[in-house]
């Protein structure tokens, strides 16, 4: 206790990622941001800085116990030791090589929850003018927003200034503590009332088991076309967030073959009618489920309008935690201090909207180069969305149930439907493009001469949901194609009219004979 500025309880938030972590899921919640520093680096007056830095800041000086206590407690300590490494790579021949190695490794180290602060910082010297930050924490700390407001006080300390003064992270937990969520309730269960299963993770792969390597995937847009897109937002008074949004939704549609998916949308959690919250530092975020109906016959500019009423409707309820929701929906489990929380059965995959406040320095004797932010979730997909002059989207997945040219497949569509939307506003959600069966990620044969019906098997495990055949209003997955093919092929097979015949009985899937009308089989499938 001689060491102690501060005990409060965790917001539901935090109790999320502590059960996770303690569930002992590799990397969860590690996150790790890096950056080139080019010009003269005092790595000395950048270590003092980085500690002054910590001292301001109670979140990063706060350890998190839970053993022996009814609830799980965050601990402020007065003052910590800061974990700092120099490491001197001038020798090194293949740099990038080492540095991706290391990051790897680094990412894989675990935090001792219990001991603050729950960082550490790397700087390594690849010349007498590039010098290499690694900075690795624990998302418990802090949130994506609260980055470079930290960036910004490191800054000033480095240059001999004062730091900003804001307002500490209790003063959040203590607003968060007064919140009555239980008024959310009926909104969320008429929310996700049509939500009867998680959608399917699209274009995952086959037999494919969680692990606890995650890589990220970036797309960036170019400027014409986010200068495009910004202007098609602006015209149909959209938000950028809505329209990535209902792209990502209608992803989700087109790999499942449902016409109700549901994701998950990470929002800032930063209630306004707390004074100074967008200058606070600590776990703001909250998830919160989206369900969407996908209306085949619908405009795609009035679906889009539909779905921004959707999200400001969701922001009238976003301070409601995840657990209240799913518990609200009989899911749920128990998570350390008998604290309910949700076993994220809701939905597979997110989507991150990273419109962070900007930070500026001057006169600082190095600038900062190719920054990256890599943060791991117990999500296995994860579209992080950074506006720009250049928009990006990056697909956070874990490598155990996604081949990287699956998920670059899924960049390439959404891409596609981006483009879409803003040449052709007016079309029909039934009418947008589909990748055809030669684009969907899927394990092909090896041989190009293979039969039509181990073509089918293939494509029926990769997308199992996916519409195979069309006639009139009847549809069938290639997992219903699939069934009734083996369905038909044994009966064939059963059918012996005599001894001979039974020599020559086929032993795969025979083609049915052609009905007297023929289907129309979509290729765009």
């Amino acid at each position: 206790m001689d060491n102690v500025a501060d005990i409060y309880p965790l917001s539901p938030v935090q109790l999320g990622m502590l059960f996770h972590t303690l569930a002992g899921e590799t990397g969860v919640y590690i996150n790790q941001y890096t950056c080139q520093l080019k010009g003269a680096v005092d790595s000395d007056r950048l270590r003092q800085a980085w500690q002054q830095t910590v001292a301001h800041h109670p979140v990063l000086r706060t350890a998190f116990l839970w053993e022996g206590l009814d609830e799980p407690l965050q601990v402020v300590r007065s003052q910590v030791s800061l974990p700092w490494s120099l490491l001197d790579w001038q020798h090194l021949t293949d740099p990038a090589a080492e540095l991706a190695t290391f990051l790897q490794r680094d990412r894989q180290r675990p935090f001792d929850l219990a001991q603050a602060p729950l960082l550490r910082l790397t700087l390594i010297r690849l010349s007498d003018t590039c010098t290499q930050l690694v900075w690795t924490s624990h998302h418990l700390l802090f949130d994506g927003w609260s980055l470079p407001l930290i960036w910004q006080d490191l800054l000033a300390c480095y240059q001999g200034q004062q730091p900003t003064s804001r307002r500490p992270y209790r003063d959040f937990i203590a607003w968060q503590q007064q919140q009555h969520t239980a008024a959310s309730k009926p909104f969320w269960r008429s929310q996700l009332q049509a939500a009867t299963a998680p959608t399917p993770l699209p274009a995952a792969r086959t037999g494919g088991r969680p692990s606890s390597s995650y890589q990220q995937c970036t797309r960036r847009l170019t400027p014409a076309l986010t200068a495009a897109i910004n202007a098609f937002v602006r015209g149909q008074r959209l938000t950028l967030n809505t329209l990535v949004q209902a792209a990502w939704a209608l992803l989700l549609h087109h790999y499942s073959g449902h016409h109700q998916v549901t994701y998950g949308a990470v929002v800032s959690g930063r209630p306004a009618s707390l004074a100074g919250v967008e200058t606070m530092v600590g776990l703001f975020i909250n998830t919160l489920p989206v369900s969407v109906a996908i209306d085949a016959d619908a405009h795609l500019t009035d679906w889009l309008q539909q779905r921004q009423q959707q999200l400001l409707d969701l922001r009238q309820h976003e301070a409601t935690p995840l657990s209240d929701i799913q518990r609200w929906r009989g899911l749920g489990n128990t998570a350390p201090g008998g604290s309910e929380l949700g076993s994220g059965t809701l939905f597979n995959s997110i989507v991150v909207f990273e419109n962070y406040p900007s930070t500026d320095a001057d006169n600082l004797p190095f600038t900062v180069e190719q920054a990256r932010y890599l943060e791991q979730s117990n999500y296995p997909l994860a579209l992080l969305v950074l506006p720009g002059d250049a928009l990006e989207l990056m697909l956070l997945h874990d490598t155990g149930q996604f081949e990287s040219g699956a998920v670059e497949h899924l960049l390439d569509y959404l891409e596609l439907l981006l483009t879409t939307a803003v040449e052709q506003p007016q079309i029909r959600l039934s009418a947008l493009p589909r990748l055809t069966p030669q684009q969907l990620p899927s394990p092909q044969p090896s041989s190009s001469l293979a039969c039509v019906h181990t073509l089918i098997e293939a494509q029926a495990a990769a997308t199992p949901h996916a519409a195979a055949v069309q006639f009139d209003d009847h549809i069938l997955t290639y997992s219903e194609l699939n069934q009734r093919a083996n369905q038909l092929a044994r009966q064939i097979c059963a059918y012996r009219p005599d001894a001979n015949a039974a020599d020559s009985a086929p032993t795969r899937a025979a083609s049915p004979p052609p009905p007297s009308a023929a289907p129309n089989i979509d290729h765009s499938f």
